[in-house]
């Protein structure tokens, strides 16, 4: 389509334009042609139809071109629809000068006109007017009414625009400018704090002077004063608060899925995928790259690497994907009250942004793609888009480019993934941009070039198939409601076949091959028996049952009642598990002990008996049968023995492990297998299930995550926690002096000396305390003491001369205590360690206790102790440099049970993380309940969290929440929390998680280059709310002893009422665990085994269990809530 203004200036060169047969090929944004009125049967043009066609064509199309067309737009009177020359010959002289004149019909205009000489269809001289129509960048061509009317060019037609419709082109045009516009009073608590600061941070590096909050904000130009008082502008709102769209509702971003294809939207149904980003423009922007880049929103494609192994390809470059992304929320119209929407359909994404593209000197076509169009766009918001190239991204990147160079980018990317160029659609008052995947093809030719070959990866869970009497293929539904029924027949069939029955508990078998004990020392066999056993659970994954079955250890007793009460009290045997002789040995708990009599209770017959107590072998902890060995003084390490038999010692224990595990599966699968049930054969595969690399339908498929990184001091990131924190240091750089406190005995005085230097010198790797933390250790003296039992009076009586210690919020202080571990077994509530440490924590105080061991020599130790020293004064070590996708804040919930004068108490708990895994605090000190009470104690709990986060302003009005949790919680419980929840945040998002280690599901890898375990990093889809993630498997970081146990991860998700439940997004899921893994502030390792939600939940219920067990109820300090005192 030719330029108006070269066809104004140059009409011959465009006549064959001018004359087309067909309005549908001249006529567009930037071409109009009318016929004027003819002459009527008086000689004359009708006044009104004259006056008529000025008013509805004229002024209209004027209007409409001078408000819309950056490069203006032409009117041609004189030609008919079909390109006939009509001419305007026929008017007289004054009605032609009427035609060319405009300012007593519209203002704001500078339309110049053109006569051209031609002739007509008769070969008659004519002439035509021709009226070229500059663009109004500065105001609203409009007409001279007391209200005024005007119009905007939207392809052929003119459109009359509403008042809404006004102010948006009053924005486009600049006429007024909404981001300078009044949005709300100014109060400091609407801030988002961590935006100020890092705008802060950027601020003041390129500035002489320091300026407060407010000053900055008004030196911005996010706040203006109105008086004496100061108010936020829009765009201040939108880039500095915590939550605008408490006054601007519309400022978001929303994700949703069909299943349909981009040119199905009529029939596309209901969105199965909805999510809103929301907080300031910074966090939205923050949140949805975090989902996007973590999650499995897109689909990812694995293909056969040549090398070996699978390369990924994703659906969109996400490079691509954000750039669409970021320039809608820099460059769209914040005045028009519709969100960003964010659209994936199966074969595009959709990205809709309310406001047409503003270009600098030229208007583009109302459809375009980005391999033939160049971009020259004039900002909207500029404000915004200065502010925002101000800010860096976690790799040091600004957060907007320019959008000739972001675009450019999208194409580029789009390009090298074999994908067509972005295309635009663009409409009177949005911008649609739309990357299309190519699935359909991508994916019919991956199945074409998919080639079978055996998996490496596999578990220890062996398929059941069901046949009818006559070998058909039976449906397996049978066992949905009878699998307690179907282990009672497996274990009966398995005691028929020679094997013994340790136990049937919690759906769990545990047996052993009858006379298979282990050898041990002769003097240890006499009390102790070693058997290798196997535990075997019924699973259903898909819709088809397995077989688990793993390898344990099973430890015994040998010892008769009667011989063991000379040795223990009766009331240690009370309630313990026991076998008991009738005719035969049967399954028994023990009611009450005696040396000639026990009264047992049969599981199996379900009464209670007396029988002679030498007939009666109970179950005892590890614990009590080092006790009987330490007893009769043989030296044997129990502990190490057990290890190493249960293979948790044997850095190859995977490869036997699998072993042992496929020699029981081929004889039980020959010997005890089929089985009958309901008429049917149940037959065992000695075979185990295969994990798929492919994308098959009822597989057990296996994916696999990247490290996550950690981020020190200066954004530095790695993944090796101990070479970043002694490379890079903490991650906050908080120039701290902390004051020690050390007490020890006289005897340990030197050392305690020698640590402390040791703790600020550093040594080996470790550079010391100030390099690595920026923290200096100083302290008086040490502070000895004659005997060990006096360290508890010792911290009351430095309490007692400094009661400001007491609760001091800078945490600048620390009692470093030697407490004695000989004499005292590790979980004695009576113990030096846990009475010194509760008093502490009571008063408000922190605390570290150092073993003998590391007084003696703290090599290696050195900087793990530190780390707990600063981490619970206060400073943060390492943090992730990525908000966890999808999340705003992570509560680990836990509780503690524990027998207090003869009746079960429980205490609960929240510790609470934010979306970069940043400690923020604890919650606790509400009392103890009974475990009747847990629910509505819960319920309260939950309560209570939330609320402090609304004090602390952390929250916006839709918060996304996950609930963790080791423990069991009913359902009951869940919808109990959840309840108390939405009455502090009605439209939170609210997930909760339950990590379970307490299975016996395992993952493995018989590649050569592994330990026989399945990379760290993998996890695998078992159900659709479900994930094993294996956290401690094969990796560069850890060497493992022992075979790895994955965590099996279920999550339900509560959204609002008005959002649509979808299904849970599972990598999201696994990219959230495995990244609060890397959280441990107790340790430099660059690993945990379980998040750090429910790793810290397992720490405190350690200590709060002791302190509960010493009696009275536990109150921490408020003071230390925000610190990890229980590391």
């Amino acid at each position: 389509m030719p330029n108006p203004k070269e066809v104004f200036e140059n009409h011959q060169q465009h006549w064959n334009f001018i004359t087309a047969n067909s309005d549908d090929v001249f006529e567009g944004q930037h071409f109009d042609r009318k016929e004027v009125p003819p002459i009527g049967s008086d000689g004359h043009v009708n006044r009104n139809d004259f006056k008529r066609f000025k008013n509805e064509n004229m002024v209209t199309c004027i209007s409409a071109f001078a408000n819309s067309n950056r490069d203006g737009g032409l009117l041609i009177l004189g030609v008919s629809k079909t390109g006939e020359i009509k001419g305007i010959g026929h008017l007289t002289e004054t009605e032609i000068n009427s035609l060319t004149v405009f300012h007593d019909l519209l203002k704001n205009q500078t339309a110049i006109v053109n006569f051209a000489e031609c002739q007509n269809s008769a070969g008659i001289a004519e002439k035509i007017l021709m009226i070229y129509v500059p663009f109004t960048s500065d105001a609203i061509c409009e007409t001279l009414d007391r209200s005024p009317k005007a119009w905007i060019r939207s392809g052929a037609q003119n459109l009359l625009i509403n008042e809404q419709q006004r102010e948006q082109l009053k924005r486009e045009k600049q006429i007024t400018n909404f981001e300078n516009g009044y949005c709300c009073p100014f109060y400091i608590d609407d801030l988002d704090k961590d935006v100020l600061q890092t705008f802060s941070e950027v601020y003041h590096k390129n500035a002489n002077y320091d300026l407060d909050d407010k000053e900055l904000l008004y030196e911005a130009g996010a706040i203006d004063r109105d008086g004496t008082d100061y108010v936020f502008n829009n765009a201040g709102f939108l880039f500095f608060a915590r939550n605008p769209q408490r006054q601007l509702p519309w400022a978001y971003i929303r994700l949703m899925r069909f299943e349909a294809n981009s040119n199905e939207t009529e029939s596309r149904g209901l969105p199965t995928f909805d999510q809103k980003f929301e907080g300031s423009i910074i966090q939205q922007i923050r949140k949805i790259r975090s989902f996007l880049g973590e999650s499995g929103f897109f689909k990812t494609y694995q293909k056969r690497n040549s090398n070996g192994g699978f390369i990924e390809e994703p659906e969109f470059p996400l490079i691509a994907v954000d750039e669409s992304i970021v320039n809608a929320v820099a460059h769209r119209d914040y005045g028009t009250q519709i969100p960003i929407e964010c659209i994936h359909y199966r074969d595009a994404l959709e990205v809709k942004n309310s406001g047409r593209i503003l270009q600098r000197d030229r208007d583009l076509p109302s459809q375009f793609t980005l391999q033939d169009t160049t971009l020259d766009s004039m900002p909207r918001n500029p404000k915004l888009i200065e502010w925002l190239k101000m800010i860096r991204d976690e790799d040091g990147a600004e957060f907007v480019r320019a959008i000739s160079e972001g675009t450019k980018r999208m194409r580029d990317e789009m390009h090298t993934a074999k994908l067509h160029a972005p295309s635009y659609k663009i409409g009177d008052s949005h911008t649609n941009v739309t990357l299309f995947n190519n699935a359909t093809e991508r994916e019919a030719y991956l199945r074409a070039a998919s080639i079978l070959q055996e998996s490496t990866e596999f578990t220890n869970i062996f398929p059941l198939h069901f046949v009818t009497q006559d070998g058909q293929p039976a449906d397996p539904d049978i066992l949905r409601d009878h699998r307690k029924d179907f282990m009672i027949i497996l274990k009966d069939a398995l005691k028929a076949k020679g094997w013994y029955v340790d136990r049937l508990r919690y759906g769990t078998l545990t047996v052993h091959r009858r006379n298979s004990e282990l050898h041990l020392p002769q003097e240890v066999s006499k009390f102790i028996r070693f058997y290798p056993a196997y535990k075997i659970q019924l699973r259903n994954y898909w819709n088809k049952f397995y077989l688990c079955i793993d390898y344990t250890l099973e430890v015994k007793n040998i010892l008769r009642n009667n011989e063991i009460l000379k040795r223990m009290p009766s009331f240690d045997l009370n309630g313990r598990r026991a076998i008991a002789q009738l005719k035969d040995w049967y399954d028994a708990k023990i009611i009450k002990a005696d040396t000639e009599l026990t009264q047992v209770y049969f599981f199996d017959v379900n009464r209670e008996e007396s029988i002679a107590s030498d007939k009666v072998i109970p179950d005892l902890p590890i614990d009590s049968l080092k006790n009987i060995l330490s007893d009769s003084s043989i030296q044997y390490d129990l502990s190490k023995e057990i290890k190493r038999h249960s293979l948790a010692l044997d850095p190859s224990s995977a490869r036997i492990r699998v072993e042992k595990i496929t020699q029981m599966v081929q004889d039980i699968g020959k010997s005890v297998f089929p089985l009958i049930m309901e008429n049917l054969n149940v037959l065992l595969s000695t075979v185990p299930e295969p994990l798929s690399n492919e994308n098959m339908p009822n597989t057990l498929q296996v994916q696999t995550l990247q490290e996550p990184f950690v981020e020190f001091r200066e954004r530095r990131k790695l993944p090796d926690i101990r070479q970043g924190i002694t490379k890079f240091g903490s991650y906050e750089d908080p120039k701290k002096t902390i004051e020690l406190v050390p007490i020890c005995t006289d005897q340990l005085r030197n050392q305690m000396d020698q640590l402390i230097v040791r703790l600020n010198t550093g040594k080996y790797k470790y550079s010391g305390s100030e390099r690595t933390f920026s923290t200096n250790f100083v302290y008086n003296y040490v502070d000895p003491i004659p005997e060990t039992d006096r360290i508890l009076g010792e911290c009351r009586r430095l309490l007692d001369q400094h009661p400001d210690w007491i609760g001091e919020k800078e945490l600048n202080r620390l009692f470093l205590i030697h407490t004695p571990e000989q004499g005292y077994a590790k979980d004695d509530q009576n113990a030096p360690y846990y009475q010194i440490k509760r008093y502490l924590l009571e008063n408000g105080i922190p605390c570290q206790m150092v073993d003998t061991p590391t007084l003696l020599n703290p090599d290696w130790k050195d900087l793990n102790l530190c780390l707990n020293i600063i981490a619970k004064c206060g400073v943060t070590p390492w943090v992730l440099p990525n908000s966890i996708p999808d999340a705003d804040f992570f509560i680990g919930l836990s509780y503690t049970q524990s027998r207090i004068k003869d009746a079960k108490r429980l205490v609960g708990y929240a510790t609470v993380f934010n979306e970069f895994g940043r400690w923020e605090f604890y919650l606790g000190n509400m009392g103890t309940f009974s475990y009747e009470q847990r629910t509505q104690y819960f319920a309260n709990l939950t309560k209570q969290t939330l609320k402090k986060l609304d004090q602390l302003g952390k929250l916006s009005d839709s918060p996304n929440i996950y609930f963790h949790y080791s423990a069991r919680f009913s359902l009951d419980d869940r919808q109990a929390m959840l309840k108390a929840a939405r009455s502090i945040y009605p439209n939170g998002t609210y997930s909760f998680v339950s990590v379970n280690l307490h299975h016996n599901v395992r993952l493995y890898d018989s590649r050569a280059e592994t330990d026989g375990s399945l990379s760290r990093g993998s996890y695998v889809v078992t159900a659709p709310h479900q994930i094993l993630l294996s956290t401690t498997g094969y990796n560069v970081y850890q060497k493992s002893l022992g075979t790895p146990k994955p965590l099996e991860v279920t999550i339900w998700t509560e959204r609002p009422d008005t959002n649509h439940n979808s299904e849970p997004d599972l990598k999201s899921l696994a990219v959230q665990i495995l990244s609060l893994t890397k959280l441990n502030w107790a340790s430099t390792n660059s690993l945990c085994g379980e998040p750090i939600t429910t790793k810290y939940a397992g720490n405190i219920a350690y200590l709060t269990d002791a302190f509960l067990r010493q009696g009275g109820e536990f109150r921490l300090h408020p003071t230390l809530e925000v610190t990890p005192w229980f590391i």
